[in-house]
């Protein structure tokens, strides 16, 4: 009989292969798994707070605040989209 729950069959799997690791690689996961959770806890504290401070304001929230946590996420792209002066050009406003 398959079980309903779906996460117990990968828990099981993760649990299956954890346990047939060396004990210094076992150590190297849950240090992995720790800081996976730091930075997930991380995101939903942000988001928490983040969704309060909307629901608080009068007034909304510009894209920029909204959008905060990707700036600079993306690299090798120039830091600012007016470097590219032909662009900028062709709207005329140059």
């Amino acid at each position: 009989m398959q079980d309903s729950n779906p996460n117990s069959s990968i828990e099981t799997k993760v649990l299956g292969r954890f346990r047939s690791l060396p004990i210094q690689l076992q150590k190297q996961v849950l240090d992995f798994i720790e800081a996976l959770w730091l930075w997930w806890d991380t995101q939903r504290q942000k988001s928490e707070s983040s969704n309060a401070q909307i629901l608080t304001n009068d007034c909304s929230p510009s894209f920029l605040e909204l959008t905060e946590e990707f700036a600079g996420c993306l690299e090798g792209g120039p830091p600012d989209l007016s470097t590219n002066k032909a662009y900028l050009e062709k709207l005329g406003m140059e």
